[in-house]
This record gives structure tokens, sequence and C-alpha cells, in this order.
């Protein structure tokens, strides 16, 4: 009886000195203004959450010794594709909106007969990286009795030139006829492999992906509950946007898409360019990185930002400005790489404004607002939008004549 008592005691101690030890806040220095770094969270009672650019994992740690713990990821959704229905009063006919689609290269067949031959059409041109507009796909009541879908199983898919064949998952959903909207949605997360990885401690330091050394901060107990208050709102928000009841897919299956589809697609995008003097608004201030002092959240619109007098970052602070290639869309983007009086001024910067945006103001004009997510470290922003190679070019000329 006393032997085991001690094992006990001893687990006890062993994974106590795991929570104390590896507990904490950790950034990675990978992001910029508009590209946050990347946060990952250690929590009590075996928690973590990774925090990336438009995305969130999250799972269970264990610890393999008193130097390391693994970390598994646990999925929120087991497939890309899911379908929502609700019944709305006056509405005629059938309604599908895929407008949460447009980065799933989608194509889609509506038919009487689940059994009946495979015939797809493309929803969209292309992907149509635009805001603003209902993709909203209407049908008779008694038109269809399924519908089918596809996305490609390759998560890296939207940022690759389109080429036949390529290997897709085929969802079919019933158009049940109690329903008269249906709303998709596209969750790319589920495609991705699982996050499994080993957090180690060597000596002073901590080490992710074998090599990549991390900096921790340390968590106070209150700072644990504010994260994850906030993280349960954050979902409860997200989830509040997802109307009616879930259907489940009748069935799953893996093909081959061999060629371009002979029908054209229900929605022809063509996304417009900004004009650089006249959809971004002007303001009576020099180049640089202003707070906006007026911010309510969920109220983002440039045009009704007021900014500080003075820039938290001015041109000065800057030590080099670069045109590169976009490595989350097709195009260019600009880079700006900050002084070392520049990085500790956007740190603090950064700091103060956390959930708040960061306008940044080139030639009297507001080009972009991105929300701060996270303190940043890196000392590098990137200015990217729907803006043409030759306006990336034209911005990097106004800013280094400043």
């Amino acid at each position: 009886m006393k032997i085991y008592h001690l094992i006990f005691l001893f687990f006890l101690s062993f994974n106590s000195n795991a929570q104390n030890e590896f507990v904490g806040k950790y950034f990675m220095h990978d992001g910029g203004v508009d590209v946050p770094n990347s946060v990952l969270y250690i929590l009590p009672e075996n928690e973590f959450y990774f925090l990336s650019l438009d995305n969130l994992k999250s799972g269970k740690w264990k610890q393999i010794d008193k130097n390391s713990i693994n970390l598994i990821e646990t999925k929120v959704n087991q497939n890309p594709i899911l379908l929502f229905a609700q019944h709305i009063k006056n509405q005629s006919g059938i309604k599908i909106d895929v407008g949460n689609l447009v980065r799933a290269h989608p194509y889609i067949e509506f038919t009487k007969d689940v059994n009946s031959e495979v015939n797809f059409t493309p929803i969209f041109n292309s992907w149509p990286n635009c805001t603003g507009r209902d993709f909203i796909i209407s049908k008779n009541t008694d038109e269809a009795n399924w519908v089918r879908i596809t996305t490609p199983n390759n998560p890296e898919f939207e940022t690759e030139k389109l080429t036949y064949p390529f290997e897709v998952f085929s969802y079919t959903f019933s158009l049940d006829k109690k329903y008269n909207h249906f709303t998709f949605y596209y969750d790319v997360e589920s495609l991705n492999e699982n996050f499994d990885f080993i957090l180690k401690k060597q000596k002073d330091k901590y080490v992710i992906f074998d090599d990549y050394e991390l900096k921790k901060n340390a968590l106070t107990e209150i700072e644990i509950k504010e994260f994850r208050e906030n993280y349960k709102k954050n979902e409860a928000q997200k989830n509040s946007k997802i109307k009616g009841d879930e259907v489940t897919f009748h069935n799953k299956s893996f093909i081959n898409i061999l060629e371009r589809p002979k029908l054209s697609p229900y929605f022809i995008v063509e996304c417009e360019t900004k004009n650089l003097e006249k959809d971004f608004p002007t303001v009576d201030r020099e180049n640089g990185i202003y707070e906006v002092v007026n911010y309510k959240p969920n109220e983002y619109d440039l045009f009704k930002f007021e900014l500080s007098q003075k820039p938290g970052i001015q041109i000065n602070n800057i030590s080099k400005i670069e045109k590169i290639n976009s490595i989350y869309q097709i195009g260019f983007e600009i880079e700006i790489t900050l002084s070392e009086s520049g990085k500790i001024k956007f740190k603090e910067l950064t700091k103060k404004n956390i959930q708040k945006p960061l306008a940044i103001v080139i030639d009297k004009k507001i080009i972009i607002a991105p929300i701060v997510n996270t303190e940043i470290e890196g000392g590098k922003l990137t200015i990217a939008g729907d803006f043409t190679e030759s306006q990336i070019d034209e911005l990097i000329k106004k800013l280094k004549s400043n």
C-alpha cells in the first residue's frame, strides 16, 4: 500500500513540475503589422492553443520527460465542407448560399436522383478574392432533391495555378423540403495535417520544430482566466454566425476532375482594382503608422477613422522598403524593415494597440489599417491588398520620396 502511495505521489509531483515549467505564452516572431506573430499558449490542465494568421489550433499536451512535452491537435471538424439549413418565411424557391466557398475551388451539381451520372459545374470562374457580394444560387423547390459539391483534397490548392487533372472530395447532401435556405461553409483546417510537435526546454531556451527558438512569457492566473473567457466569447461569436440545422452528408467520395467542365460557372467574378486616389480616405498626415483614436470594436470603416496627431512610426524609423512576392495570394506586397530604434517603438506601439487597428498612411492616404493581434518584436511588416504591381511600385516610390 505504501509503495503504490509513493508512486502516486511521484506521478503527481512529476505532472505538477510540467505544469509549472511549461505553462506560459510563447512568441514565434514570424509576423508583421498585418501578419501577426504566431503565439503558443500552454495552459494548465494540459491545454494548448496555437494562434497564427487566420488560424487557431488547439488540443492537449502531455509530458514526455522533465524537459519536453508533446502537443497534439484536436480538430474541430473532420470534413472541409459543412452545410446548414433553415426555413425562411415568405421566401420562394430554394436559395443556396455559396459565398463561404470562395477559397474552396468548388464544383457543384443539383440532381433529383442521387444515383444519377455526375455532371459538375464550377461555382466561380476563379478564386474571387473579393468581398461585399452575395453568391446565392436559386432553384425551384421541385428542381432538385440532392446537391453534390467538391473541393480539392490538397489544402495548398488555393495558392496554386489550376491544372487538370486534380483530386477532390465529393460530398452529397439532401435538400430536405422542410428547408428552403442552405448555407455552405468551408474549413480548410480539416485538410491540414494534425499539429503534433515536441516543445523542449534546452537550458534557458524553449525550442519547437526541432530548432525554432521561442520566447516564453509567464502567465498569471488572471491572464489565463481572461484568455479562456476571450476564447469562449470568440467561439460563441463565430458560432452565432452559423444559422440553422447542420445537414449530415449522405455520402462522401474521392474522385478526379479530369478536365475543365463544359458548363459555364454560376458566377463570373472580376475583382475591381482599387483606385489609389478615390478608394482610400485622405488625411492631413505625413507618411507613417498611426493609432486610430476613435476605434470601436466591430466598427471598421477607414473613412471614419480619426488618427493620432503624430505617427507612432515615422519614415526615419524605416531602414528598408522593398517589393516581394506575396506568400498568401498571387501578386506582390511591400515589405518594410524597421531600424533598431523603430523595432523598439513598434513593439511598444503594437503592445499598446492589441485588438485595435494601426493605420498606415502613404501620400496622405490611409492605405491599410490592420487589426493588431499581438505584440510584435520582429521589426518587419507588410502592406498587402488588392493592388496591381504598378500600384505597389507607386506606393514604394511615394514612401521612399518622403
